[in-house]
């Protein structure tokens, strides 16, 4: 018996001490507003009142990306993010967030490995500038079924002799292999 009521006082106690708090809150707002008229901001007239409609908002304006829609419910947050955004938009940010801060540390380490390498303040894109510099080589290959003289970047011809240079998965064959003293540059293709 002895416990109910002292469950029951500290409960009451607690609601007391709640009211006591809201109270002091109320108290501490009035404070703040007192002296100033209660009509000293802009009060909107007809066609303001009709124009800033939530129902004439979503007729007259542009369509809202999934995110503004998300904010326009959640008005009661001071940034729009309530529980549907939440829910829905939070990840999307944060994915969104990291996947921009990790390239821009990419580019970081990027431009200071190309500063390093050429000794002076340089940032990576530098290097598509010198590249398009660079003398061209004129070559004739195959495309679509003719022969055709193209001119390619230093870039291009790296990457195109990087690539012949791939094994392709396929081990190549040593000179005892195939019973011979040449080297594969050496042999004919």
């Amino acid at each position: 018996k002895d416990t109910t009521l002292f469950r029951s006082s500290s409960i009451c106690y607690r609601g007391w001490l709640y009211k006591q708090r809201v109270e002091e809150i109320h108290h501490n707002a009035n404070s703040d507003m007192e002296g100033r008229p209660t009509d000293e901001h802009h009060k909107d007239d007809r066609l303001q009142k009709f124009t800033n409609n939530d129902l004439a908002l979503g007729i007259l304006a542009p369509l809202a990306t999934f995110d503004q829609m998300l904010r326009m419910f959640g008005k009661k947050n001071s940034r729009g993010e309530g529980y549907l955004w939440n829910r829905y938009m939070r990840g999307w940010v944060t994915a969104t967030e990291k996947e921009y801060t990790g390239y821009r540390d990419a580019l970081k380490v990027l431009d200071a490995k190309v500063s390093e390498i050429y000794g002076k303040d340089m940032t990576w894109g530098d290097l598509f500038t010198i590249d398009r510099k660079l003398p061209k080589a004129s070559v004739r290959f195959f495309d679509g079924g003719e022969m055709k003289d193209h001119e390619l970047t230093q870039g291009n011809l790296l990457y195109i002799y990087m690539a012949d240079k791939m094994s392709n998965d396929r081990p190549e064959a040593t000179a005892e292999q195939r019973g011979t003293e040449q080297t594969a540059a050496q042999l004919p293709r």
